[in-house]
């Protein structure tokens, strides 16, 4: 049976929720109010004394970032875009089988989005640092929790572009949580969403990346933040389940109007 892939060079990462033709009217879809539906977010609250550790780095981190320059535009434009290594390398994990489905292949891409600074895959048993002299402090990080770390990056959203809905199939056994660190977040609307669950960038958060989830960024700004995955026992929390392609194939498909 025949597999979709999650990169391709022209569209990106492809939208694995299901488009609403007559096809699938006999489908049932699923979104996070659904019962049994797995947890999407950890928030300040549920992780304290790892939260509170990690945005003690944020000012740090985007010193890091600038290295030097006025802005995060400027920034930017010297910085070196790992998005297409990386993208390569999940490809190489793609694991969903939908065949006989019909999914929405059309729109979503990675064109807007920019990994900066630092990636590992453990999957695959590679590591990849990139340039982690110019990121101390992101460096201080990985070597904290040095052993327990998924994958690490600087996170970049263009203006006005989102990210279209995906699963990262690098987590498949449930073993990391994904950590969000707010660096430079613009006024407006700019938001995450987790199996259909809007959050906003005004705090630290970690997410289940086995669930379909997207990135919105609808203003003329960029958006910085700093990813980093960290196994779930090694920082209190209960090992995940593995993955469940059902939540994923039965995701109701994402709609919100530009605020």
């Amino acid at each position: 049976m025949s597999k979709i892939k999650f990169w391709d060079k022209s569209l990106g990462f492809w939208d694995i929720s299901p488009i609403p033709t007559p096809e699938m009217q006999n489908l049932e879809l699923y979104d996070y109010n659904t019962p049994g539906a797995p947890r999407r977010y950890w928030r300040r609250d549920d992780l304290p004394s790892i939260f509170d550790y990690l945005i003690g780095f944020k000012e740090n981190l985007i010193q890091d970032f600038l290295q030097g320059h006025s802005s995060l535009e400027e920034a930017i434009k010297v910085t070196k875009d790992l998005a297409p290594i990386i993208a390569s390398y999940r490809n190489e994990l793609m694991d969903i089988d939908i065949s006989g489905l019909a999914y929405n292949t059309a729109g979503p891409n990675l064109n807007g989005w920019r990994g900066v600074g630092s990636y590992v895959h453990k999957r695959l048993g590679h590591e990849y640092l990139f340039d982690f002299a110019n990121y101390p402090t992101a460096k201080a990080i990985v070597e904290e929790f040095k052993g327990n770390v998924g994958i690490v990056t600087y996170s970049i959203i263009d203006p006005n572009t989102v990210v279209g809905r995906h699963t990262d199939n690098d987590n498949r056994d449930g073993e990391y949580i994904r950590i969000h660190i707010p660096l430079i977040i613009p006024e407006g609307d700019v938001f995450f969403e987790c199996f259909g669950e809007i959050i906003k960038w005004d705090d630290i958060w970690g997410f289940n990346n086995q669930l379909v989830h997207s990135a919105h960024n609808y203003t003329d700004k960029h958006r910085l933040v700093f990813v980093i995955d960290l196994r779930k026992t090694a920082i209190g929390l209960e090992p995940g389940e593995q993955f469940d392609e059902k939540w994923q194939i039965h995701a109701k498909p994402l709609k919100r109007d530009k605020q």
